[in-house]
């Protein structure tokens, strides 16, 4: 297990979702948003990086859909966080029990991803160290981005360099091995960073 929390930024406009924890001043719940999974509108999902020989044991999870290959944030596992009880195969489940279920349980929380930890509200600046940017997939990153995606990237990074965050490449298939064991040695510099977003514009 990785010794620190993950928290991707995947669906929508990522980079706009990205700048916006900065703006926010942290990652904080979105009482407005439409799709509601698990975590309810009033609690941050994170996760933790498991041996990856358990990830062929469970129906779904959070590192590979949210934070491998994706923009994520690095957060200190001094967090206050809750373990949800897994439910494998929620998707199976007729919805009218797997509601029964979880009203069964008042105060439980819930996931139906394995690696899944879920804090309450919000989660400070002050806790994030680090954040990932994936290089291998920039170009789709700035195809998908509204207005001028490379410099919003830049932005990104600046505010990251400006909040004294380590910068990863969260394409590569072991950055948070590499990150938590070597530190030193897998950190982006920025001026390599901002060339591979050059590149890709």
């Amino acid at each position: 297990m990785s010794k620190y929390y993950y928290h991707g930024v995947k669906r929508g406009l990522v980079l706009d979702k990205a700048l916006e924890i900065f703006q926010k001043g942290g990652i904080k719940c979105m009482p407005g948003v439409r799709k509601i999974g698990f975590n309810g509108l009033d609690h941050v999902s994170v996760c933790m990086k498991e041996p990856v020989e358990e990830y062929g044991n469970h129906s779904n999870n959070a590192f590979y859909n949210y934070v491998q290959n994706s923009i994520c944030f690095i957060i200190l596992d001094t967090i206050e966080t809750i373990k949800p009880e897994i439910i494998e195969n929620a998707d199976k489940w007729n919805r009218f029990e797997l509601v029964g279920y979880m009203n069964s349980k008042p105060g439980f929380r819930f996931s139906d991803m394995f690696d899944e930890w879920q804090v309450y509200k919000e989660i400070p600046l002050s806790a994030i160290i680090g954040i990932g940017i994936p290089l291998e997939e920039l170009d789709t990153i700035l195809t998908k981005t509204s207005g001028n995606g490379a410099e919003k990237i830049k932005k990104l990074i600046t505010c990251a360099l400006e909040s004294g965050l380590d910068i990863v490449d969260s394409s590569d298939p072991n950055f948070v091995e590499k990150y938590e064991s070597e530190k030193e040695v897998v950190l982006l510099a920025p001026t390599k960073l901002l060339s591979a977003v050059d590149q890709n514009e």
